[in-house]
């Protein structure tokens, strides 16, 4: 709702900074309220009194099944981002939408990752998460895809993204958790620093791109994106069955 919400306010002459502005009724109460809260004494006697060993950390994470899902939350999460940050942008400018209309594709978008985090709840586990995983990047391809080289008359598939991306990140931390190890606490710190990275270099390369090439070939570089997050997916998968064949024979 908030993208469609701020498209009406900014068409009703609203300053996009009094936008802002309205964003720290649910920014302030929520900082203060972390601020002020307690944590529990035991927990962190626990954290202090347990030593970091890093030649344990590096042997994690130089794990070829920790890497390929490294490179799997960098990709997924830069094209994430990517896609919510310039979507309006590319179908008002690229497409011809209305600015109204590109605020109802985000909302959109924001709509089917929440129904389709809802749904995959009840098949993920039933389908296989890596299978899951595969299944719905590759449709993300296809959406994309066509999209962003598609007639003006169909842009709005771009905003069936949000459906598509919905699992793939609370999948992907259940597979890294899976992982057996000792430090599985410092293994998803840094997952879910490689997707931080991925959201800072997705739209800044997207960016580039859009100005240097124009903005269909930056809202391109989310297919790649979505090619590198297959790509590991695929291996992670042949290397999982090379495994379990090499362990019944």
């Amino acid at each position: 709702m908030t993208p469609i919400v701020t498209g009406y306010l900014l068409n009703s002459g609203v300053s996009w900074r009094a936008v802002y502005r309205y964003s720290l009724f649910d920014i302030v109460p929520i900082t203060i309220y972390f601020l002020a809260m307690r944590y529990p004494k035991a927990d962190i006697v626990k954290e202090q009194s347990e030593k970091t060993n890093f030649k344990e950390i590096i042997q994690i994470i130089t794990r070829k099944e920790v890497l390929l899902m490294y490179v799997v939350i960098f990709a997924y999460v830069a094209a994430e981002i990517g896609i919510a940050t310039w979507m309006v942008e590319f179908v008002q400018k690229a497409k011809g939408v209305s600015s109204a209309a590109g605020a109802m594709y985000l909302s959109i978008h924001f709509a089917g990752m929440m129904i389709g985090r809802l749904l995959g709840s009840l098949f993920v586990d039933k389908v296989g998460h890596l299978k899951s995983l595969l299944i719905f990047s590759v449709m993300s391809i296809f959406c994309i895809t066509l999209g962003v080289f598609g007639p003006s008359s169909i842009a709005i598939v771009l905003a069936f993204t949000g459906f598509c991306f919905s699992i793939i990140f609370p999948t992907s931390t259940a597979v890294v958790s899976e992982i057996p190890t000792k430090n599985s606490g410092t293994m998803l710190g840094i997952f879910f620093a490689f997707g931080g990275l991925g959201g800072m270099a997705g739209p800044w390369l997207i960016g580039v791109m859009n100005d240097v090439f124009g903005l269909k070939s930056g809202m391109a570089v989310n297919i790649v994106f979505c090619i590198i997050v297959m790509t590991a997916l695929i291996i992670r998968m042949s290397s999982k069955v090379k495994s379990r064949d090499t362990r019944l024979t």
